[in-house]
């Protein structure tokens, strides 16, 4: 779906910083118009990466895009996302790096811009989810339309049924910091159960038959 081109994997065994940058030149076009954006990029990138692992169909398109986002993550030296990366493919990457391992020089990072909505620590769908049925007070997961529409709505169908203290999403596109996803508002009058308010808007999102 994504054509990605596999990359090699690396060796398992981390033999020490390296003494030599490499000959090869940067890979960067540092005055293209995308260049600045290259966080928001990353991150929509990133959060594509997470909602691929809610379907199973697309699970082999994983692989390609966590190597992209792998070396990305090592230009841009994000050792959190880098480790975040590992820890789901243990044996093809290597835990550490430096920053000689980065195509990208200070000046190049002075230039990017970064957006307030970006996380220093990687949103994992996994991890989130875990902590909502556990009912933990877990904030607002990040979400932007037609990239992580999965994540949204299955922690909205689990928010319907009370999971979660402070669980919900945030639209990103509305730059808005902090708060979650209410939960619905119940109309005048009887209203069917939590449970069957979940099977409802399930079945609205096409994850149950209508």
């Amino acid at each position: 779906m994504l054509n990605l081109s596999p990359t090699q994997p690396e060796s398992k065994h981390w033999k020490g910083k390296k003494t030599v940058e490499s000959d090869k030149p940067v890979q960067f076009n540092t005055n293209a118009l995308l260049f600045p954006y290259m966080l928001q990029v990353f991150y929509a990138f990133h959060l594509l990466y997470e909602d691929l692992k809610l379907n199973v169909l697309l699970s082999s398109n994983l692989k390609p895009l966590s190597s992209f986002l792998y070396q990305l993550a090592k230009d841009l030296r994000l050792n959190n996302y880098v480790n975040h990366y590992w820890l789901d493919f243990p044996n093809d990457y290597h835990y550490e790096c430096n920053e000689m391992d980065s195509q990208v020089s200070d000046a190049m990072l002075k230039k990017l811009s970064p957006p307030n909505y970006f996380s220093p620590e990687p949103p994992g769908i996994f991890s989130y989810l875990n902590s909502v049925l556990k009912n933990c007070d877990v904030g607002y997961y990040p979400h932007l339309p037609e990239v992580n529409d999965t994540c949204r709505d299955l922690i909205e169908i689990l928010c319907t049924v009370g999971c979660g203290r402070g669980a919900g999403v945030q639209p990103l596109s509305q730059q808005v910091l902090g708060s979650s996803t209410p939960r619905p508002h119940r109309l005048s009058g009887p209203a069917p159960a939590p449970h069957a308010q979940a099977a409802l808007l399930a079945a609205h999102r096409g994850f149950l038959p209508p």
